[in-house]
């Protein structure tokens, strides 16, 4: 799959590319692919290199040449397993555009890498560029190419679902009438909330595990914090509480300062979740994290909308259902100047995760605060 719209001048050098969708729709995957085409078939041959939330460790100085090269050029060295190249070979190749920098999870990005970050500036140093965000990171930006993710809808689960577990090897294991099944419990989730990518493989892996609960009315937050259960009984000697305490705490701290995901200093990460060794389990055994930045001090989720749910499965824990204590919640959300729909996907989290874990699928006092 290649949009027609890639067709790009061969005369073109600049390339800004927009991919925009909500957390889980594959942003960063059609981007890669994008990346992954222009690598081999452009009229211009462009090297990709993904920047993530390592950024954040740059700051203000994300907008000037040396440190953001500084940052390239250790993502090149640690991909060619050598010194890849000086740092005004590395200048030239952005001025032509033969390097094309995607950088991913805009929207996440601390609020002062956002604001240094500014492709339309005149001297800004990258030329052939992608960016991945939930929102119109850039108002002033226009972008020569913008895609968007599509929804998974409701008549198109089932082939969805077909083809992932056969290209998965998992066919075998679901027969077509719990197929059939299994598709109409994910399109009664598909009325109550969009059904992303993510979405539909964590649901597709799981009905073919048979870790899914007999339920009739499927929750998103059962798909997220069942992902995660899955991945500790496999990979670590955790118990379950304990993992979930941990992971959920960490991910509290990454996602409720902006209602976003974003990077946790090493030190606090750490404390969080109660010493090294358990920082290091969910890291190196679980992947649920990743170590970021040019010196390894921050750390980073691997999926975002896992962190999102994770943040919401502690908040709704610490609150509880107090409708005076959430009245309070999101008065201070709404202190914090953040817009309403940066925080769409923590949101929406919360409401999912509060009904999941009281059986109340409509808590009132949530769902207008939401809303």
């Amino acid at each position: 799959w290649i949009p027609a719209s890639l067709e790009i001048p061969a005369d073109q050098t600049a390339l800004r590319i927009l991919v925009t969708g909500e957390g889980g729709s594959g942003k960063t995957h059609v981007a890669l692919r994008v990346a992954q085409h222009l690598a081999v078939a452009g009229p211009i041959r462009r090297l990709p290199v993904l920047i993530g939330r390592e950024i954040d460790t740059l700051g203000d100085d994300i907008g000037k040449p040396p440190p953001l090269i500084a940052l390239l050029r250790a993502k090149l060295d640690d991909a060619f397993g050598t010194s890849f190249a000086s740092t005004e070979f590395i200048q030239l190749l952005l001025a032509k555009g033969r390097l094309l920098v995607v950088f991913d999870g805009v929207s996440e990005y601390s609020a002062s890498v956002r604001q240094a970050l500014q492709p339309n500036a005149p001297d800004f140093p990258v030329a052939a560029f992608a960016m991945t965000t939930r929102d119109r990171a850039f108002d002033a930006f226009d972008p020569h190419i913008h895609l968007s993710p599509n929804r998974i809808s409701g008549s198109a689960l089932p082939s969805f679902l077909d083809n992932y577990l056969r290209l998965s090897a998992l066919r075998d294991c679901v027969s077509d009438h719990d197929l059939l099944q299994a598709s109409l419990r994910l399109s009664g989730l598909g009325q109550r909330r969009s059904v992303t990518p993510l979405l539909a493989r964590l649901f597709a892996e799981q009905l073919a595990a048979g870790t899914l609960t007999d339920a009739e009315r499927l929750s998103s937050a059962e798909l997220m914090l069942s992902y995660v259960k899955d991945l500790n009984a496999v990979s670590s000697d955790l118990n379950t509480r304990d993992m979930f305490h941990a992971s959920s705490t960490l991910a509290y701290h990454a996602v409720f300062p902006t209602l976003q995901p974003t990077t946790v200093p090493w030190d606090v990460a750490v404390e969080a979740v109660g010493g090294i060794e358990t920082l290091e389990i969910l890291r190196d055994r679980l992947n649920l994290i990743a170590t970021v930045g040019l010196t390894e001090d921050r750390l980073a989720f691997s999926l975002d909308p896992v962190a999102e749910y994770l943040a919401a499965l502690y908040l709704v824990d610490k609150v509880g259902q107090s409708a005076s204590n959430w009245s309070d919640v999101f008065h201070q959300m709404a202190a914090s100047g953040i817009a309403a729909e940066a925080a769409r996907g923590f949101l929406s989290a919360v409401n999912d995760v509060y009904a999941y874990r009281f059986d109340d699928p409509s808590p009132a006092h949530l769902d207008i605060e939401v809303t």
